[in-house]
């Protein structure tokens, strides 16, 4: 009976791998074990090391929603605003009466409108709604 020397090569090859392969096995443990403990107490402490950790995700995935909410609804009414501004412009430019945002939180201001009716109504900044009403001499 003869083999030829692929086959022979083939064999040994294989025959090596698996040796290596038991060795490595061998060497790692599945769970980390603890001195005097039973493997179900083993498993039992690894769960809740997990669910600590699970639970910390948790967490910081609440936070991270939070934190995206409050973005996202800061950007919306930024959005909001200069639609508004927009509006006002347009509307302003298509009655010929205001051609500046500006004059009409002016001629607001001179009304007695609020400034935050005005800041509402023109889109404009509170400091330069405060600025208007004390330029102008209105408290």
């Amino acid at each position: 009976m003869t083999l030829s020397l692929e086959l022979l090569v083939g064999l040994v090859a294989g025959i090596v791998i698996a040796v290596i392969g038991l060795l490595i096995l061998r060497k790692r443990p599945a769970l980390p074990k603890i001195k005097g403990a039973s493997t179900a107490a083993n498993a039992d402490m690894r769960i809740e090391q997990l669910a600590t950790r699970i639970g910390m995700v948790e967490k910081q995935m609440q936070l991270t929603r939070t934190d995206l909410e409050a973005a996202i609804n800061q950007a919306v009414e930024s959005m909001r605003a200069d639609v508004k501004l927009i509006q006002m412009q347009t509307q302003s430019v298509r009655s010929g009466a205001e051609t500046d945002i500006v004059d009409l939180a002016v001629r607001l201001a001179r009304e007695g409108v609020e400034a935050e009716d005005i800041a509402r109504r023109t889109g404009l900044p509170q400091d330069l709604i405060e600025s208007i009403r004390v330029l102008h001499k209105i408290s």
